[in-house]
């Protein structure tokens, strides 16, 4: 079947009641119909789920909102292969200017705050996958611009202008040591996970 993106997309703005139905994913910005949407949305006899289907593939995302060829990246396995090109590149480079291809990474600017759950974001860290990330913590101005970045077999954390809270790690990534210095108190990455607003990614394929 042929999917008309273009006219699902005008048909979903002109009924808005149904976006509910349109998965997003949050890294390449693909969009699909849920596949647990029922045969019928909007009354028995409405067409709008076939509508729906006729215009859009089925997607499904995972917790941290990501399809699954973006999550098959995060978890460093091998994406799907078209004419000899990774679907999730050729994707990224159609849908939006703001994600950066190379042969070696993928550099993905995330706008809409933290889409990579701690879980994820340690393994990737600890076994390479991921080989830097960009972010600040939501509503604490000395945290700005922070960068956890691997090098081979050190972790770096780079949390001020001035380097006098920068850490280094060999190897793993100690979740139980305090970084930040909040109102007082120190806090561990994982206690802070829910203000980071993730500004860039790089992983590695």
């Amino acid at each position: 079947m042929r999917h008309d993106a273009e006219i699902g997309e005008k048909y979903i703005s002109a009924f808005p009641y149904l976006r509910k139905w349109i998965n997003e994913c949050n890294c390449c910005h693909e969009k699909g119909y849920n596949p647990d949407m029922p045969e019928h949305v909007g009354g028995k006899y409405s067409l709008a789920a076939d509508y729906i289907r006729k215009n859009f593939k089925p997607l499904q995302l995972n917790s941290d909102g990501l399809c699954p060829h973006c999550e098959s990246i995060l978890k460093g396995e091998k994406p799907q292969i078209i004419n000899d090109e990774p679907k999730i590149q050729k994707r990224i480079r159609h849908k939006t200017k703001s994600i950066i291809v190379s042969d070696e990474q993928i550099t993905a600017f995330k706008t809409m705050g933290n889409v990579i759950s701690y879980e994820s974001f340690i393994e990737g860290i600890n076994n390479g996958t991921i080989q830097k990330i960009e972010f600040e913590i939501k509503d604490y101005a000395h945290y700005k611009k922070c960068v956890i970045r691997r090098r081979n077999d050190f972790i770096d954390i780079l949390l001020t202008k001035d380097g006098s809270e920068n850490v280094g790690f060999f190897r793993t990534f100690k979740e139980n040591y305090k970084l930040f210095k909040i109102k007082g108190a120190t806090y561990t990455l994982k206690q802070v996970w829910n203000k980071v607003i993730i500004s860039q990614v790089i992983i590695k394929e």
